[in-house]
This record gives structure tokens, C-alpha cells and sequence, in this order.
């Protein structure tokens, strides 16, 4: 009887913790490789001055292209045919965007992204600087 007793209640407590656990996960916006809908891409958005509707065409151009290249990436093709066709999409893509931004956007939205990659860069240095020590 005793082992039962227990069975049961590690049972409950495995379904109660599972239950909870389902609760708190938050989903996961897949589908993009650049995801508008952070709190830092509405920050930026907000600060563009962005509207709905461009901020709509911006997702789908995001998607279109994403899955664009999440499809290169799974072809067989040689290297170079693929570095080639990569340029090719993000050529279009920043076509794209060039186009749903007014001129005075899309220079904040490069330099923005400017500062991004340079702290990426910087957070990487800082990281191998402390590894090595």
C-alpha cells in the first residue's frame, strides 16, 4: 500500500511541476531571421517612426527572404553558387526595405545597425579577452 501512496503522489507532483512548466513558456516567433517584435526591434521601430503598415510589409519582406535563404541553405548546390545566390537575396532584400522606408528611415535604420554589429563585435572581443585570461 505504502509504495502505491508514493507512486501516486510523485505521479501528481510530475503532472502539477509539467503543468506549471507549460504555463511559463513563452512562445517562440520562428520564420525570420531578423525578428521585428522584440522590444528592442519596436524600440527601434518607435524610434524610425515606423508605421503599422510598414512595419507590416517589413515582417513579410523579413519572412519571404528568411525562408529564402533557410531553402539555399538546404540545397545542394556548390559554395560559390551559393554565396552568389545569398548575395542575390539580401541584395533584394535591402532593396526591399529601401523601398517600404522613406530615405530619412532607412539611413537610421544602417547606422542603427551599424551600432549593432560594432557592440556584437565589442561583447565578442570582451568575451575572448576574459576567456584567455
Amino acid at each position: 500500500m505504502k509504495p502505491r501512496i508514493t507512486t501516486i503522489a510523485a505521479l501528481a507532483l510530475l503532472t502539477i511541476g509539467g503543468l506549471q512548466a507549460q504555463t511559463t513558456v513563452k512562445p517562440v516567433q520562428t520564420g525570420t531571421t531578423q525578428t521585428l517584435g522584440t522590444d528592442q526591434d519596436n524600440e527601434t521601430a518607435r524610434e524610425l517612426g515606423i508605421t503599422e503598415d510598414q512595419l507590416s510589409r517589413m515582417r513579410e519582406n523579413e519572412r519571404k527572404y528568411g525562408n529564402a535563404m533557410r531553402e539555399l541553405q538546404n540545397t545542394r548546390a556548390e559554395a560559390d553558387v551559393k554565396t552568389a545566390r545569398a548575395k542575390e537575396l539580401h541584395n533584394a532584400y535591402e532593396q526591399e526595405t529601401k523601398a517600404i522606408l522613406t530615405p530619412e528611415q532607412y539611413t537610421k535604420l544602417m547606422e542603427t545597425r551599424k551600432e549593432k554589429r560594432a557592440d556584437a563585435v565589442k561583447a565578442r572581443e570582451e568575451k575572448l579577452k576574459q576567456h584567455n585570461e
